[in-house]
């Protein structure tokens, strides 16, 4: 049986989110696909780095955090979504931050948590909750409100984008467990007023709140 996703009371605290960099996936000149994870930066009463991009990526990750006032010895924590290097690939330059890569939590040793047992991990006013489906490990971040969208949730991939609500391939053709993600989308769907998926645009929920979503 699946788990109730609940979100826990907590303190509140201003928070602010900026995406970086949206998402993207499309088809390179020789026919192949190629794609780049969306990145975003949580500010509050500390700075969260949500899937800080490919190798390729740090640099442009240094330009993005730049024009916020930062570098990456000012990150407090930064969050993998799940393990797939073009979400990884810029962890190591956050020397100073603890590192959550899935459901693994680093600060120069493990810290143990026990996300297998859904038990959300805590950050200000932010929670990860485990939301496997594209991976075995994928956490999401759950921020309570983040004005003027209300409860955003960053998902990494287990939304790709805001198309593979009308056309379900387009995440079930990287799904580990199709009716695992299936599952937790539907979770996510009910909690969230704003989506920041893996691979596209943030969007928001209300409209998809009073239909119902196909999948095959």
């Amino acid at each position: 049986l699946m788990p109730t996703l609940w979100f826990t009371k907590i303190l509140f605290h201003p928070l602010f989110l900026h995406v970086l960099r949206p998402g993207w996936t499309k088809r390179n000149e020789h026919g192949e696909m190629c794609s780049g994870c969306t990145i975003s930066l949580l500010s509050g009463p500390k700075k969260i780095i949500v899937d800080p991009g490919s190798p390729w990526d740090t640099n442009l990750v240094h330009t993005l955090l730049a024009q916020h006032g930062l570098d990456f010895t000012d990150i407090d924590y930064v969050i993998c979504t799940h393990e797939h290097i073009d979400h990884i690939g810029s962890l190591h330059r956050f020397t100073k931050a603890i590192h959550i890569v899935g459901t693994s939590v680093y600060k120069e040793q493990p810290i143990a948590h026990d996300f297998g047992s859904y038990i959300p991990y805590e950050i200000d006013s932010n929670v990860l909750i485990h939301t496997p489906g594209h991976t075995p490990h994928d956490v999401s971040v759950v921020c309570r409100h983040i004005a003027p969208y209300g409860r955003v949730v960053i998902t990494g991939d287990l939304f790709e984008c805001e198309e593979d609500l009308k056309d379900p391939l387009l995440w079930q053709n990287s799904s580990w467990l199709k009716p695992v993600q299936e599952s937790f989308r539907m979770k996510i769907l009910k909690k969230a007023d704003l989506i920041v998926p893996g691979h596209g645009d943030s969007f928001p929920v209300f409209f998809i709140k009073s239909i119902k979503c196909i999948y095959s």
